[in-house]
């Protein structure tokens, strides 16, 4: 893949990860009304974590594979 490819690609999954905040949230406000949600909202939290730590670690990985920049 290349650079403007990759960019792409990294922008969507940080939409998403966005796009998963924004169910998180929903959910919470559903389990405060309701207990049965509080099951989906548990696990759409736990998917975000992931998505993040994934995210962070792509980004680490990525980081790690270019030349250090000169000062």
């Amino acid at each position: 893949m290349d650079l403007q490819g990759e960019g792409i690609a990294e922008a969507r999954v940080e939409g998403l990860v966005d796009n998963l905040a924004v169910a998180v949230m929903q959910a919470n406000n559903l389990a405060a009304d309701s207990p049965e949600y509080e099951t989906l909202a548990e696990t759409l939290a736990y998917v975000l974590d992931v998505a993040d730590l994934a995210l962070l670690a792509e980004s680490n990985t990525s980081d790690a594979s270019e030349p250090p920049k000169a000062h």
